[in-house]
């Protein structure tokens, strides 16, 4: 699920760009916590409330959309500001990076649906109820996911540097534009 093109990976795409290797790797921890926060809450029973109260999922759901609108945005004016600028705008800050990696994947109920329907294949059905088996592939997720990123963090910084700013800019609007189509998806599906 991690290797799988998504938000993640335009969330990651966008903090390497934004703020370099330093801000992917800050991403990939929040995107790790943001899998073991889904998985911790599905192992507390978030579907049967989501089942019992349809409206509380729309909740998270448009939050979810609305943020993911919000940084596509951000990353296609930040292109233009970038080419407006002589020189490099302001780095993203690791805490930044870190928050966009966890409200990206902690609001994403695309995830929650994931869990729900991958994880009990893989616990003994009379432990479905406990929270400890969600806990433990939850950190078993997010351990792949935050390698992954990391090492992905570490690629798309080397082809940065090889391919330049313009390359810089192209890669922030592909992902803002990924990011602003999967909030409006999310918004309207």
């Amino acid at each position: 699920m991690s290797l799988t093109p998504g938000i993640d990976t335009a969330v990651a795409t966008r903090m390497v760009v934004a703020g370099g290797r330093s801000a992917g790797i800050a991403a990939a921890f929040g995107i790790a916590l943001g899998v073991l926060w889904q998985s911790t809450l599905a192992g507390l029973g978030l579907v049967a409330i989501f089942t019992a109260m349809p409206y509380v999922f729309n909740i998270v759901k448009y939050a979810g959309a609305a943020y993911l609108i919000y940084l596509g945005i951000r990353a296609l004016y930040d292109s233009v500001r970038r080419i407006q600028a002589e020189d490099n705008l302001p780095s993203v800050k690791a805490s930044r990076a870190f928050a966009a990696g966890f409200l990206g994947d902690a609001l994403n109920p695309k995830i929650t649906i994931f869990i729900v329907t991958f994880y009990p294949q893989f616990i003994d059905t009379a432990h479905l109820d406990d929270l400890l088996p969600y806990v433990l592939l939850g950190a078993t997720y997010a351990f792949i996911a935050l390698i992954w990123y990391i090492i992905y963090a570490f690629i798309a910084m080397k082809l940065l540097g090889r391919l330049g700013r313009n390359f810089g800019i192209i890669m922030t609007r592909v992902s803002g534009l990924v990011l602003l189509g999967m909030g409006l998806l999310s918004f309207f599906n």
